[in-house]
């Protein structure tokens, strides 16, 4: 380091004011960034008022140009998910850990560099100046390179973000992503779930304000004890009761004059909450859901459990209407209602009914939910879109179709969405619901008629409709887990069976050797995935196309590393009943062939050119176990659809896909 001083330890003033800072900090040279820089971005806000500090990491172009923090797009992003937490701008004050803008040129722009570990440690003394000077209650940091600063290197915003952690240098410190990672999310729908789970985080920091303000309701006193109070302490603790005259004993002329009635004492109302010039300045919304939440109530209009228990009807050993979840205030409080959904069927059995689940979770956000789904989907159902800090619901493993453990017996509500038949739903009669919801069967004769020729996501919406749960079924995303690296950019095969029923392959060995020679052609990767049965047509697809055996991740995968592999991946080319469903969920790119003889009704919307489909001809779809056979016509048809999806680009890094996997697999086992 050129500058003059180790860090900016020798620049700051004697007097510790906002005021005498800034202006300190204008002529800091403890590291280079102020050479390029165009002015020093020191922090906003009033520090009387300001009680929650906001951290970022360096500013960016136009605060470098302009001076202040945050005025630029992030900040914009910043603002409106303060807005939707209740929180005012000005009540808060603003920082970053850097206070230097550091760039690099291209062309004409300016384009955003972090800064290293070396520059932050030598801007630390401006934040510590700053923090000691506001004092604040809670201090949140927005992204990676804050944290670190403030939390230790070993802080991690992708795994720790909305937890509290010790610090000393506020009562309450948390951290949460950095705003101008929303502008990088280019699916709206995406974009909109990550505001408002960034509006939730800093509600809930926020939400440790209104814990301090709370405090207990004053004693009661009585009215000559209040009296006394009120002239040895000042104002009176309740400012609705004046001093009352009461009636006078005396005789005579004067009596009549003194005998008047007195206006008896009005009641102390109870202590009023802290000051709010809005409901929700500091607790946010209902449920845990910021104001303007496309997946919160304002899209949801399902009333609680227990008006919509006494709008729908119980079961027939309950009283209809009687509610009873509400009990006299001398019993114990009750917890609170459960919810339970059984789904044990596969991957795509599960996506079809995510509309479903996130329905019911809107619907309920006040009880608890419980899943019954396959073990292995267990990290998919953590990905449901939940502005909350834990997952939309708790999953209980269960494989099949077998009795239920005692410890889910008497939920308030059980819901069917596994299928129509009896077994189902005498597994779940079973436990001994409140209120069942299930399509009609032979043990049960209260729920709507199975409709065979709908699609199983129009079956799910069906039979919340009909219980009076609104339900979406365009709602279908379900948050982006990480990425695995080797699969960045790449083009994932899935030859694929008719989703499991195991049914040959769809579509010839020799069209999917075509797709691939044409995707490596145009400078992808290519992966091919699959069932461990999968494996042998797999390998003689990859060697036909001349790809490397560790392009060969059929029977390697489970669905987590599945779902990160479609993430990364820049498009997916399968068949019906493959993992298009999965490549809509996560927002793939994806070409889905389909053949008439052999087609799945899940009905996963597919919109826009982002989502194809082709209609495979039924002569040339025939067996094709063996890569050799025709098909010629059918390769270049997906290779000409594959050429309109939308191109997403990503900087491969790891090696080798297969050692990749392994690898990842191996520190996730370690950490």
């Amino acid at each position: 380091m050129s500058g003059e001083a180790a860090d900016a330890s020798a620049y700051l003033p004697d007097r510790r004011n906002l005021k005498a800072l800034r202006e300190a900090a204008a002529e800091c040279r403890g590291c280079d960034l102020w050479k390029d820089a165009t002015h020093v971005v020191f922090g906003e806000g009033m520090p009387r008022s300001a009680r929650i500090v906001l951290v970022g990491e360096q500013p960016g172009d136009r605060e470098d140009r302009a001076g202040r923090p945050f005025v630029g797009p992030a900040g914009r992003v910043l603002d409106k998910a303060l807005a939707d937490a209740g929180i005012e701008r000005r009540e808060a004050y603003v920082t970053n850990a850097v206070k230097h803008f550091k760039w690099r040129p291209a062309g004409k722009r300016r384009l955003h560099q972090s800064p290293n570990a070396e520059e932050v440690r030598s801007c630390r003394p401006w934040l510590d100046a700053e923090l000691a000077v506001v004092r604040p209650d809670v201090l949140v940091a927005l992204g990676a390179t804050a944290a670190k600063a403030l939390f230790g290197p070993s802080f991690r915003v992708t795994r720790d973000r909305g937890t509290f952690v010790d610090s000393e240098l506020a009562p309450f410190a948390t951290a949460t992503v950095h705003p101008s990672s929303l502008l990088r999310i280019d699916d709206a729908e995406e974009r909109r779930v990550a505001e408002a789970e960034l509006a939730a985080y800093l509600s809930r920091a926020a939400s440790k304000l209104t814990d301090q303000c709370a405090s207990p309701p004053p004693p009661q006193l009585s009215r000559c004890r209040a009296l006394r109070s009120s002239r040895s302490r000042g104002p009176s603790p309740c400012p609705s009761r004046r001093p009352t005259r009461s009636r006078s004993r005396s005789r005579g002329p004067s009596a009549s004059r003194s005998r008047r009635r007195t206006r008896s004492p009005t009641r102390c109302p109870a202590p009023s909450a802290p000051r709010n010039p809005t409901p929700s300045r500091f607790s946010g919304a209902a449920g845990g859901y910021p104001p303007g939440d496309p997946g919160g109530r304002a899209a949801i209009r399902t009333p609680g459990f227990s008006t919509w228990l006494a709008r729908t009807g119980p079961l027939s050993r309950w009283r209809p209407g009687r509610d009873r979840t509400q009990r006299p205030m001398s019993e114990p409080r009750a917890v609170k209602p459960t919810i339970l959904a059984l789904q044990v069927r596969g991957l795509n059995a599960f996506l079809a009914a995510v509309p479903a689940l996130r329905a019911v979770a809107d619907a309920f956000s006040d009880c608890r939910r419980v899943l019954v789904a396959p073990g292995n989907l267990r990290a998919l159902v953590d990905l449901i879109p939940w502005p909350g800090f834990s997952p939309a619901y708790d999953v209980v493993s269960h494989p099949a179709l077998v009795p239920l453990p005692r410890s889910l017996e008497r939920p308030n509500a059980a819901i069917n969405l596994h299928g129509p038949g009896p077994q189902s739903n005498s597994i779940l009669r079973a436990l001994g619901p409140r209120r069942l919801v299930a399509y009609e069967a032979s043990t049960w004769r209260r729920g709507p008629i199975w409709d065979p020729d709908a699609s199983e996501v129009a079956r799910w919406c069906a039979l919340l409709e009909h219980a009076g749960i609104e339900v979406d079924a365009t709602r279908i995303r379900l948050w982006k887990p990480k990425a695995h690296e080797f699969a960045r950019g790449a083009t994932v095969i899935h030859p694929g069976r008719n989703g499991d029923s195991g049914a040959p392959l769809q579509v010839p060995a020799s069209v999917w050797t075509e797709v691939a020679r044409s995707e490596t052609a145009a400078g992808r990767e290519v992966l091919i995935t699959g069932r461990e049965e999968d494996t042998v047509a797999a390998t003689a697809i990859a060697e036909r196309a001349g790809l490397d055996d560790s392009s060969v991740l059929a029977g390697r995968t489970d669905v987590t590393d599945l779902a990160r592999i479609v993430t990364g991946a820049s498009r997916v080319v399968t068949v019906d009943g493959g993992i298009s469903p999965l490549a809509a969920a996560l927002g793939t790119p994806s070409l889905t062939a389909y053949h008439p003889r052999v087609q799945t009704r899940l009905g996963i919307p597919r919109a826009g050119n982002r989502h194809r489909s082709l209609l495979i001809d039924a002569e040339a779809g025939t067996n094709g176990d063996s890569p050799a056979g025709g098909g010629g016509d059918l390769a270049e048809q997906l290779i000409e659809e594959l050429r309109r999806l939308p191109e997403r680009r990503f900087e491969r890094q790891g090696g080798p896909p297969d050692v990749a996997l392994a690898a990842a697999r191996a520190g996730e086992a370690a950490g």
